[in-house]
């Protein structure tokens, strides 16, 4: 470095003392117009050869100088995206280790660790699968800049190409070529979705979250070749952060199961009554309102008939998905019992209650569902219950579920795939 800087200090000096020069027979024209005069001819072309010579050095030491800064420039660049990188893997080993002890919510916790990892590679996308080792399949659980309807298969098999290929070789991080994805036909994403991130992308990252033999899912990252170098320049840190990942998601998941309903991802029989319970005593305290939805699904046994019951589990979850999607973050969504669910909805009028139960059902309607390439079509039939704590001072949570029962029978005497109240 301080011979680059000798020779620069060298060139410049050269390039002063000729200009220098220059200025010095301008001021002196006169003695120069004699000068030329008393010269020859040859001497006169020797003297312009030898400074446009002079010049021409002086130009090329210029440029190669220039050059020499542009690549300090950019090993100063390498410097700070390192750096950058470093910063990024210890934020998601702060973050992880922080959620470890701080975070029970499982889904916000798959969020987060899903962002952290989308910072460190620099991804315009991403997604994280959990395994259900129940069923031995891999279902959607957060995504970043791709949602549940941008995937061609919300529930994905072990035996997939990139997913064996993953389990079987005990990989934990991988990458793979876009195009011969797109090539074999085995792409995560719909074509539409797939191009909208396509510029300046053709790597997919997979990250197995993995402790001993036990898989607890897979994060799938879109990034550029340059952001996937960060696996070989880092990877003792990029293991770190993901033992610290599958740490906390393995400790969430044992947590939450205790209160969920594994199928469906919802929360379970018992939790729902308990928390029930205590929602009508606190609204009798503060005299509030509190709606109960009870949802059945449609001839849901002769569809399992029909189809299997892998394909009506499938029903099971999607139509779980539909139900957190199309109620707010207060609303309480379990699974009841086999086909029917509940949806507790605190501080709630009854046209409130009337207007998602609806939106609910118009969006069950509607949907596409899909299984191994059969487009498939159900109905919900919904009952619904109000408590005002002004007034029903002795209703209690059999009261509550028998009144939403009864409007739920109704619906379905009355033709199914409606709402009563």
């Amino acid at each position: 470095m301080e011979d680059k800087n000798k020779l620069h200090i060298c060139i410049r000096s050269l390039f002063f003392l000729w200009f220098f020069l220059i200025v010095f027979f301008g001021l002196e024209f006169l003695e120069i117009v004699s000068f030329f005069k008393q010269t020859s001819f040859a001497g006169i072309i020797s003297l312009i050869l030898f400074n446009l010579l002079f010049l021409s050095i002086l130009i090329v030491f210029h440029y190669i100088t220039k050059e020499e800064q542009l690549l300090l420039k950019k090993e100063k660049d390498v410097v700070f995206w390192q750096y950058h990188q470093i910063s990024a893997l210890a934020n998601l080993i702060n973050k992880t280790g922080k959620a470890l002890t701080t975070v029970l919510n499982k889904d916000k916790l798959m969020r987060l660790i899903l962002e952290s990892f989308i910072k460190i590679f620099h991804g315009p996308a991403g997604f994280l699968l959990l395994y259900n080792e129940n069923e031995n399949i891999f279902e959607y659980e957060a995504g970043y800049g791709i949602n549940r309807t941008n995937l061609k298969y919300h529930v994905i098999k072990n035996t997939h190409p990139v997913i064996a290929d993953i389990i079987n070789n005990y990989r934990i991080v991988t990458q793979h070529d876009i195009s011969n994805l797109t090539n074999k036909n085995i792409q995560f994403l719909k074509p539409d979705k797939l191009k909208k991130i396509a510029k300046g992308i053709d790597t997919l990252i997979t990250i197995t979250l993995r402790i001993g033999d036990k898989i607890f899912g897979i994060v799938f990252l879109y990034a550029a070749k340059t952001s996937a170098l960060i696996i070989s320049e880092y990877e003792t840190p990029v293991h770190i952060a993901i033992n610290q990942a599958t740490i906390a998601i393995g400790s969430a998941i044992q947590t939450q199961f205790a209160i969920q309903d594994r199928l469906t991802m919802l929360y379970n029989h018992d939790y729902f009554i308990q928390r029930l319970k205590e929602e009508i005593f606190r609204c009798k305290r503060y005299k509030l309102k509190l709606c109960l939805m009870m949802l059945d699904i449609d001839h849901f046994k002769s569809f399992n008939d029909t189809y299997g019951h892998l394909a009506g589990n499938h029903i099971l979850r999607e139509v779980s998905n539909i139900f957190k999607e199309n109620t707010r973050i207060t609303d309480l969504v379990a699974r009841y019992g086999g086909e029917e669910f509940s949806i507790m909805m605190t501080e709630t009028t009854m046209n409130d209650a009337l207007q998602i139960a609806e939106k609910i059902r118009q969006s069950i309607y509607d949907y596409p569902f899909e299984y191994e390439d059969q487009k498939l079509h159900v109905t919900i039939s919904i009952g619904i219950s109000q408590l005002d704590g002004s007034k029903d001072n002795t209703f209690d949570s059999s009261d509550f579920i028998n009144v939403a029962d009864k409007n739920l029978y109704e619906a379905k005497r009355s033709g199914r795939n409606r709402v009563c109240s």
